[in-house]
């Protein structure tokens, strides 16, 4: 079993406490604060930060996933975001997100692009940065059960660049009889064409292993926000109808216009609920929402935990490689051919 030593050595941080104390500042302020020294690499960050509507804002994950994705522009023009937040882990020690940009803008200055270009590359890499940040929380979440559940002799977590970018491995976790690689990503419509490429090697062979796959139910959470925003918006509307009714004469075309307006809302709220406990159930704590950022929840951690331990000790057979190709291609060859179908 060869692995790469590079990857072993990186270490997990604790990713909640640092999001939390990130959020005290704004990214002017937190530029302000940053130990590095390039007064033109600093500046041009905060002028993009500025252009981007971002400089006044404090940093979470409702700041950074709010920038809207045509601010992005096309393709990182050679910088790797993954090899950056992975410079920055192992130069720093820490994971703040204002240490990223300004190496993303050091190189994009250095490669001479536009101001556009940097902008776009910028907002990027922000996307992508709340994708590592989960990585990193992942590892140190899952390290963190290991040693309470005391099998911290039998498994080792590792997190690093190479691995994510050469292997399909967000998360590695190795013991004496397998390597375990962990598959992190986003489960959505957008997403699952994409894990399907990777999945079936179209964007490179797959090393050898034990996959385990660990989708973020995003879009439940998304629409389990969007409804929860709803509920809480249709619950003081029918406060301050009631309490309106109340104060009006019972007899009024006005009377009847405000029961009317109560009985569709009550109508509304009850099928909002009855979407928010579906969407719950369909979580089942897959995802902590931190201060905006989307990371795996608890239960998450464990189930993937308690994966691995049951095929560590044989009580769970992974299944064989050909089987998932067979799974995940048979779309593309139905759509190759000639043929019917019925509804």
């Amino acid at each position: 079993m060869t692995l790469n030593t590079k990857f072993l050595n990186m270490p997990t941080l604790d990713i909640r406490n640092a999001i939390t104390n990130w959020e005290t500042l704004t990214f002017k302020e937190w530029v302000n604060r940053t130990h590095w020294t390039d007064k033109t690499v600093r500046l041009e960050l905060s002028e993009q930060l500025e252009a981007l509507g971002l400089l006044d804002k404090k940093i979470n994950g409702y700041s950074v996933m709010g920038l809207e994705q045509t601010q992005e522009g096309f393709g990182s023009g050679g910088v790797s975001y993954t090899d950056t937040f992975f410079k920055m882990v192992e130069t720093t020690g820490g994971c703040n997100l204002i240490d990223y940009l300004y190496l993303i803008v050091k190189v994009s200055l250095e490669k001479e692009f536009s101001e556009s270009k940097i902008r776009g590359v910028l907002a990027r890499a922000m996307r992508t940065y709340a994708s590592l940040l989960r990585d990193h929380d992942f590892a140190h979440e899952i390290e963190r059960e290991i040693k309470e559940r005391k099998v911290s002799d039998k498994f080792k977590v590792s997190s690093g660049s190479i691995e994510d970018s050469q292997n399909h491995t967000d998360v590695l976790i190795t013991s004496k009889n397998n390597n375990y690689r962990i598959w992190l990503y986003q489960f959505s419509r957008r997403g699952i064409p994409h894990d399907i490429e990777r999945l079936t090697e179209l964007r490179g062979k797959l090393p050898s292993g034990v996959h385990v796959l660990c989708p973020l139910k995003s879009e439940y959470q998304r629409d389990l926000e969007a409804v929860s925003y709803s509920i809480s918006v249709a619950t003081k509307r029918l406060i301050t109808w009631k309490e309106t009714l109340r104060a009006t004469k019972s007899s009024t075309k006005f009377a009847d216009t405000l029961n009317n307006r109560i009985l569709v809302n009550t109508q509304k709220l009850e099928q909002y609920k009855a979407e928010e406990a579906e969407l719950k159930r369909m979580l089942n704590g897959n995802i902590l929402s931190h201060h905006g950022w989307y990371l795996y929840g608890d239960i998450a951690v464990k189930e993937t935990l308690e994966t691995i331990i049951n095929v560590e000790n044989k009580k769970i057979e992974p299944r064989p490689y050909n089987e998932v190709y067979k799974m995940l291609i048979a779309p593309k060859e139905f759509l190759s051919q000639l043929s019917t179908f019925r509804i």
